[in-house]
């Protein structure tokens, strides 16, 4: 009877899918100007290329050992994501022969590879319906229907799974009150803002606001530009806030499908002016470009030069000819640090828009309820949960409360503030158990994984985690000597937080339980909770 076994993906960084749901939505609905800059990848790995309907390198990080692990930032119970994440792993086997996968959420071998029998065509059907039902995961979907030798290794440590489980499930009915007693102290500086800010500022902040929850990122852009030129806030430190301002006139112009039209139009043209052999080369070009920008604007730029090498007139093809200047701006953007640039920004202008101490306090007040807020959510990201530790005291609501009873006072206001106050606190105070053991196991993680992969001596192998752990991993991995590449899979809007939720209300599964409960296999072989 084998004892390792794989957990629910659920309890380890699984427990922060709430968080990476909430992440990964935003990056879903970016507009098509906002993209991440392509990965430059050492020789080596040169023939590393997600295709761009699966995913995409997000980063690479060089170490200094001849060991490469490829990071798949995992989007836990996302039917989509999970068959990205199966496909990224099949080309990495094709490609680099790749053999060994570390997974959170498990312990030892989990591999479906026993269960693998019966008719190809079964095994799909079966292991598609459970990867919809969120009760296995895209590694495991692979191993299961093809016949790729791979291992699954589950890394995770036994007693800090349990503890987070534990925590995350102690914290979980503290939620919805915590949650009301927040946005009553919202409400509150709400009011006073609304009072005691300028009013042009108060504006602007409600309206930004509005754009963030519609995701509008144009109009924010546009908002903050607008705003900080009124105020003359250097701009110098915001190039990808500046790239996309840029960019808002060009997408309009660039409008995709009558690109599409107008090359084909091209073409045609070209045909009856421009010599065989040299229109097959460009249109060969064209075999290559798949969704990549980059190559997309070579070939429409080739297709320009044409026409300027034989006097052809396609000036009146516009949005071809705007096509190429937007996606070489487009490709200059860097998303993850645009997110960044548009906070400091928005603190640049409360900065000089906010000349009263008491609204740059009321200002930074209302920045540090929300992350509160995430935190309660358990969507805080790491860099900001460091914030709040090092800075608790900045965060006691029960600190808050003088200073805002008495700006209150000074406005003639009524607000109402939670009775409680250093109760809340307290109360605040249990979801750090939560975050301090995420933190804890992601050493452990990494021990396991480098315990494997010596022990394996593979060069090469995937690990597959919440983007949670991404930055405490990979610089842990780095500080080992690996070579790390982030690989980002394509996120679908189905299942959600909602499946995760009741995925961790149900007893202990694994893949190979839900396999074996499928009727796939008659082996009388029990694998029995841990």
């Amino acid at each position: 009877m084998k004892t390792s076994f794989r957990m629910k993906k659920t309890a380890s960084g699984n427990l922060h899918t709430i968080l990476l749901f909430a992440l990964l939505f935003v990056f879903i609905n970016l507009p098509a100007c906002l993209a991440v800059p392509k990965v430059d990848l050492p020789e080596d790995l040169r023939n590393v290329e997600i295709p761009a309907e699966n995913g995409r390198i997000m980063e690479f990080h060089a170490g200094s050992k001849p060991f490469t692990i490829f990071y798949i930032q995992d989007a836990h119970v996302n039917f989509e994501a999970q068959k990205n994440i199966a496909k990224i792993i099949e080309m990495l086997i094709l490609k680099r022969g790749l053999r060994l996968v570390l997974v959170e959420g498990g312990i030892g071998d989990v591999s479906l590879t026993e269960y693998r029998v019966g008719p190809k065509e079964k095994r799909l059907e079966i292991a598609e319906q459970l990867m919809k039902e969120g009760k296995i995961s895209g590694e495991e979907y692979l191993n299961f229907t093809e016949d790729y030798p791979l291992l699954l290794w589950g890394i995770e440590s036994q007693v800090l799974y349990d503890e987070n489980l534990i925590a995350y499930t102690k914290v979980q009915p503290l939620v919805p009150k915590t949650t009301e007693q927040l946005a009553q102290i919202g409400e509150a500086i709400m009011q006073l803002k609304r009072t005691i800010y300028p009013k042009a500022f108060f504006d602007f902040e409600t309206k930004l606001e509005d754009l963030t929850l519609k995701n509008d990122l144009h109009q924010e852009a546009t908002a903050l530009l607008e705003t900080a030129n009124q105020l003359h806030v250097a701009m110098d430190d915001y190039p990808n806030i500046n790239i996309l301002s840029s960019l808002i006139d060009l997408e309009a112009a660039a409008d995709f499908e009558r690109v599409d039209y107008e090359r084909t139009q091209v073409v045609r043209l070209f045909q009856r002016q421009v010599p065989s052999d040299r229109l097959k080369t460009v249109i060969n070009q064209e075999k290559e470009v798949g969704d990549d920008p980059l190559k997309r604007a070579d070939f429409y730029e080739s297709l320009i030069n044409l026409a300027k090498e034989f006097n052809i007139d396609i000036s009146q093809y516009t949005a071809l000819l705007t096509a190429v200047p937007y996606l070489r701006q487009q490709d200059k953007i860097d998303s993850l640090a645009f997110f960044d640039e548009k906070d400091k920004l928005m603190d640049a202008i409360a900065d000089k828009a906010l000349s009263a101490p008491d609204s740059k306090k009321l200002y930074q007040m209302g920045k540090d309820l929300k992350v509160l807020q995430l935190l309660v959510k358990l969507e805080l990201v790491p860099e900001l949960y460091s914030t709040f530790i090092d800075q608790r005291g900045r965060f006691k609501t029960a600190a808050w409360a003088p200073f805002l009873k008495e700006q209150a006072k000074v406005v003639n206001k009524t607000i109402n503030l939670p009775k409680d106050l250093k109760g809340l606190d307290e109360t605040i105070d249990e979801f750090q158990s939560f975050y301090r053991i995420a933190n804890i196991r992601d050493q452990a993680l990494v021990e396991n994984l480098t315990e494997e992969i010596r022990k394996e001596r593979e060069p090469e192998s995937v690990l597959i985690a919440g983007g949670f752990h991404k930055d405490r991993l990979v610089r842990k991995l780095l500080r080992i000597g690996f070579n790390v590449v982030v690989i980002s899979p394509n996120v679908g809007l189905d299942q959600g937080p909602e499946l995760y939720r009741k995925m961790l209300t149900e007893k202990w599964e694994n893949g190979r339980w839900y396999i074996k409960d499928s009727g796939q296999n008659s082996s009388e072989e029990q694998i029995p909770p841990q």
